[in-house]
């Protein structure tokens, strides 16, 4: 410890006895329940903000919203992974979390939208947030290893300007540089996902998971029966394979990728 006193060489040391872990399950809401019920209205602002509160909003946004200028938050979020990072889990995340990772799997449409530049809907910015937060925050829970699909229908322009007709073994190429991409480990469910599409380009690609980057939602999600995991965006991958048919005037592709 540093010295107590100027040119001293003094010292303090802590003394500890046998330290009892606390878990406790909302430490925030057991924090403020400290507080009599008008104290718990001047930390939060308002009674409005209050019953938000109390209906499940995380109090670092309630914080926010009152003093945009002075933005507080978790260390975790504002110096990214840690080895002390909880794993992503149902048990781990909040309230918020689930609620985006609902919407997500509901209809990630608006929330994509949002994350490439073409919407500024203020739902989905928040949920955009909330996700791309999502691998701050926590460690990945997903198996190095495992195979994983992703099943897409593109339509003609779409195709062309994403430059799939060109692609060859040996390319590189990033499921998405802007925006979280899914993936599910059910080949069944990512065909279906391409079958179903109108469009008549189908795209599948075929990943083998990393432990970073990716997080399994299956256990939260609203659609556990996709078996999702989702990537954060802009991570590049090289082309170790491509295959290219036509059958009954639909093209399809497989796409397999290696992490660089």
């Amino acid at each position: 410890m540093l010295p107590l006193h100027p040119h001293c060489h003094c010292r303090y040391i802590g003394h500890y006895s046998k330290v009892h872990k606390i878990v406790v399950k909302n430490p925030q809401l057991s924090t403020m329940q400290k507080f009599s019920l008008n104290e718990q209205r001047q930390i939060v602002g308002s009674y409005a903000k209050l019953q938000e509160f109390h209906n499940g909003e995380d109090i670092t946004k309630l914080f926010n919203r009152v003093r945009p200028d002075y933005p507080v938050g978790f260390c975790h979020d504002v110096f990214g992974y840690n080895g002390g990072m909880k794993k992503f889990s149902d048990k781990t995340i909040t309230h918020q979390e689930k609620k985006s990772i609902t919407a997500w799997t509901d209809d990630s449409s608006s929330i994509k939208h949002f994350m490439w530049g073409i919407s500024d809907d203020k739902v989905s910015k928040e949920h955009s947030e909330t996700l791309f937060g999502l691998f701050n925050k926590y460690s990945s829970n997903v198996k190095t290893g495992k195979i994983l699909y992703r099943g897409m229908a593109v339509p003609n322009n779409l195709f062309e300007f994403m430059g799939y007709d060109k692609l060859v073994k040996g390319s590189d190429y990033t499921p998405d540089n802007k925006a979280i991409s899914s993936f599910s480990s059910s080949k069944k469910v990512a065909y279906d996902f391409a079958f179903d599409g109108e469009h008549k380009q189908k795209v599948i690609i075929k990943i083998k998971s990393h432990n970073e980057d990716m997080l399994d939602i299956t256990s939260v999600s609203s659609a556990a029966k996709e078996e999702e995991t989702i990537l954060t965006k802009n991570i590049w991958y090289n082309i170790v394979h491509i295959r290219k048919s036509e059958y009954g005037g639909v093209k399809w592709m497989l796409i397999v990728l290696k992490k660089k």
